[in-house]
């Protein structure tokens, strides 16, 4: 993916920068670099590290490689001023077979605040993560036995799609086991999954038994968004209660949960939407968005009378 103010030159978004990324050819998929000056002539890397407080977004997908291995050195020459980097590896692009190149994704995206240590973001940077903890504001890795925060990824190392965007932390990726079937059979379809938290889960994941972890963190719970072109499989993000999503199909919209006070022991699936349910004057936001009305099914409903 590649923005501009005026048409590129046959090499790129800044003529020379881009023979780096010509050598990548097939295995490139994305890239997107705004800088508010131009690059040099050297390298695409060299000139982002030049470029240092100039760099915004330097999105690259290669090969086996991350960055160039070393870059990751130029990176941490970066430090506060770095905001957002995303690598994702393998010939696959971002969409459909991606999540296959997502899988063997290390790292995904990193913004933060402060710098991190001198650790790598992959590997035994993992590490200088765990140091970040309250500065850290977006982290998502996929794959690799290190967690965001500790035991807390041994779910996420499961995960076949981790997207991240800016602002907000977003997520597509299914919130547990079977759900990522109908993930994958998405694929392009599928639009965003946003779980966005305070604080770091406990020792389970986003999924599974991870339900638990989110209940326990209750008022911390920020956002939960959904949606979808097409209707996803038999399978949910929240078992059977998305029969009643799954009879919506295409005329699923948006679903946006906002609370100010925790919900009760239950989830944000199956008798969990007791609990949204019982939370009426206190809930903040919901929003949905249907061409036609509900099913009979629990959640809109339960929403329709809220």
């Amino acid at each position: 993916m590649v923005s501009t103010r005026t048409p590129t030159s046959r090499y790129g978004l800044y003529e020379d920068a881009y023979e780096s990324l010509w050598s990548l050819r097939g295995r490139l998929r994305v890239v997107m670099v705004s800088t508010r000056t131009p690059t040099s002539r050297y390298r695409l890397y060299e000139s982002l590290w030049s470029l240092r407080g100039h760099l915004r977004v330097v999105i690259v997908s290669t090969s086996r490689y991350r960055l160039y291995e070393d870059a990751y050195e130029s990176l941490w020459s970066l430090r506060g001023r770095l905001r957002v980097v995303m690598v994702s590896t393998s010939r696959y692009g971002l969409y459909e077979d991606t999540y296959e190149s997502l899988r063997s994704l290390r790292v995904v995206m990193v913004s933060m605040r402060t710098p991190t240590s001198r650790y790598r973001l992959y590997e035994d940077a993992y590490e200088s993560l765990w140091s970040l903890r309250g500065r850290l504001r977006v982290v998502m890795v996929s794959t690799s036995r290190y967690g965001l925060y500790e035991d807390t990824y041994e779910s996420l190392w499961s995960l076949r799609v981790v997207m991240v965007s800016t602002r907000t932390p977003t997520s597509s990726y299914g919130l547990y086991e079977d759900a990522y079937e109908s993930l994958w059979s998405l694929r392009g379809h599928l639009r965003v999954v946003m779980v966005s938290t305070r604080t770091p889960t406990s020792r389970y994941g986003l999924y599974k038994d991870a339900y638990e972890s989110l209940w326990s963190l209750r008022g911390r719970l920020r956002v939960v968004i959904v949606s979808t072109r097409t209707p996803t499989s038999r399978y949910g993000l929240y078992e059977d209660t998305y029969e009643s999503l799954w009879s919506l199909r295409g005329h699923l919209r948006v679903v946006m949960v906002s609370t100010r006070m925790p919900t009760s022991r239950y989830g944000l699936y199956e008798d969990a939407y007791e609990s949204l349910w019982s939370l009426r004057g206190r809930l903040r936001v919901v929003m949905v968005s249907t061409r036609t009305p509900t099913s009979r099914y629990g959640l809109y409903e339960s929403l329709w009378s809220l």
